[in-house]
């Protein structure tokens, strides 16, 4: 049984591990080296920025999507947000866009999970080791 107690319906994430879990202090280094992984695996269409979101931090956006490190006490969420595209579209949510964002997503999970321990969720309460997608 695993970890994990934060949870969105508003897009993709996992969780990924913090080197300390004894200690929840946010250690910066280890935040801004996390930050700089992630933004150089994006794609060109996503721009870098640090603004609060509602959520947490938000590192890159575009025009669909914002990028987003929630502090989770023992790990950091990575999520990509959808809240841009549910705003823009309501209702009318464009499939192929919404997948091209889990693929980009997927794609960005599996390569930082290379990197660092990496988590999903399993039910509300636990999570379990991420399983990479290997999307193409």
């Amino acid at each position: 049984m695993g970890k994990g107690n934060y949870y969105t319906d508003d897009g993709s994430f996992i969780y990924v591990e913090r080197n300390n879990n004894e200690d929840y202090d946010l250690d910066r280094s280890e935040y801004d080296d996390l930050v700089e992984n992630i933004r150089s695996k994006l794609p060109k269409s996503y721009s870098q920025c640090w603004k609060w979101g509602t959520e947490g931090r938000i590192i890159a956006e575009n025009s669909l999507c914002e990028i987003l490190l929630v502090d989770n006490q023992w790990s950091y969420a990575l999520v990509f947000s959808y809240g841009k595209l549910y705003k823009k579209y309501a209702d009318n949510l464009v499939p192929l866009a919404k997948r091209h964002i889990e693929q980009v997503a997927d794609k960005i999970f599996d390569s930082i999970a290379d990197m660092y321990p990496c988590y999903e969720r399993g039910c509300a309460w636990t999570s379990k080791k991420y399983e990479k997608r290997k999307v193409a």
